[in-house]
C-alpha cells in the first residue's frame, strides 16, 4: 500500500508539471484612431498596436480578455477569444479596431487581423488585457505596446506625430 501511495504522488506531481502556462497583462492601451490612418497618420487620433512574440518553435494557441477601467470584464467570450501565434513569429493588432495591412494604411498582419479586438459594449477606445496560453512556461510570449499620436496643428494646418512604446511586463505562470 506505502508503494501505492509514493508512486500516486510521483504521478500527481508529474501531471501537474506536464501542463506549464502563462498569463501577460496588458495594463493600459488607448487605440482610437480610425482604420487604415497609416503612419504617421492622416487623421487625429492614437493608433495603438500591440505586439505579441512567440518563443517557441511550436504554434500556440492563446486566448485574450479585456477590462475596462473600474476592471469590469468586457469579453470576448470563449470560445470567440482565441487566436494562434505560429512558432517563432510576431503578431501586431490592434486591440480597438480591426485594420487589415492588406488596406493601405492598415496596421494588422494576417495573425493579428484575427486576434479578437475589444468588445465595444461602452463606447470606449481604450482597457486593459490579459493575453493567457497552456502550452510553454511564462517565457513562452512576450509583447509591447507601441503608440502613434497624431495630433493636427489648426494655426498651421499641418500634423504633427509622437510615438513611443513599453515592453510588457514578463509574463506570469
Amino acid at each position: 500500500m506505502k508503494k501505492l501511495g509514493v508512486f500516486a504522488v510521483m504521478m500527481a506531481l508529474g501531471a501537474s508539471t506536464a501542463f506549464a502556462a502563462g498569463s501577460l497583462s496588458i495594463p493600459w492601451f488607448v487605440d482610437n484612431a480610425p482604420a487604415a490612418n497609416k503612419v504617421p497618420g492622416i487623421a487625429a487620433g492614437v493608433t495603438g498596436i500591440i505586439t505579441l512574440k512567440n518563443n517557441t518553435p511550436d504554434t500556440l494557441t492563446l486566448s485574450i480578455a479585456y477590462y475596462n477601467a473600474t476592471g469590469t470584464a468586457l469579453g470576448p467570450n470563449a470560445p470567440n477569444n482565441t487566436f494562434t501565434i505560429a512558432g517563432n513569429s510576431s503578431a501586431a493588432f490592434r486591440p480597438n479596431k480591426v485594420d487589415p495591412g492588406t488596406t493601405p494604411g492598415g496596421q494588422e498582419g494576417a495573425q493579428g487581423v484575427l486576434i479578437p479586438d475589444r468588445p465595444n459594449t461602452d463606447g470606449k477606445d481604450n482597457g486593459a488585457a490579459v493575453v493567457s496560453w497552456t502550452d510553454g512556461d511564462s517565457s513562452a510570449v512576450q509583447g509591447i505596446v507601441t503608440y502613434f499620436q497624431t495630433t493636427i496643428d489648426p494655426a498651421r494646418g499641418d500634423y504633427n506625430v509622437v510615438s513611443y512604446g513599453y515592453l510588457l511586463p514578463k509574463g506570469v505562470g
